[in-house]
């Protein structure tokens, strides 16, 4: 069975909302795929290892991804080095008004540890409306989906 590993990192409010709804889109038992969930900072290298694919989740701070996502690259990078090419990968932020510091922030990191990004950065503002949550359900389903059947 093939691993789709979720990291993450929310104090409270939006990130945290999208975060436990994409756990529990992707944990349907039904599912083809292993979802697991971790904060970023309870994640380890080991657990990146072991997936087929990864999904980023952080707010907009400052203009850069949370300190805790941060700390979970610094802490695992080179460990993460030279073993996770091409291993598919998909970013979703929440932002006040522009994400694009954090999609980049992370983009970078990805890059230098030759992730593939996979789909466009799911990047949503203000509070989570009907809509936003069925982007949210298809940006989860397109990585579940692509990691199963081999597309990714």
């Amino acid at each position: 069975m093939k691993r789709l590993t979720m990291v993450h990192h929310s104090i409270g409010g939006k990130t945290k909302e999208m975060a436990s709804l994409l756990t529990d889109i992707l944990s349907n038992e039904d599912q083809l795929i292993e979802f697991r969930s971790f904060s970023a900072f309870e994640a380890k290298a080991s657990d990146i290892l072991q997936s087929d694919g990864i999904i980023f989740g952080t707010p907009v701070n400052f203009g850069y991804m949370s300190g805790a996502l941060k700390d979970f690259f610094d802490r695992n990078y080179y460990e993460l080095e030279g073993k996770v090419e091409a291993v598919p990968y998909a970013i979703f932020v929440s932002a006040s008004t522009d994400g694009t510091g954090a999609v980049e922030s992370v983009r970078q990191i990805c890059k230098g540890l030759n992730l593939k990004e996979v789909q466009e950065p799911l990047v949503l503002t203000k509070k989570l409306s009907e809509s936003d949550q069925s982007r949210l359900r298809d940006f989860g389903m397109t990585m579940a989906v692509g990691i199963d059947a081999g597309i990714f």
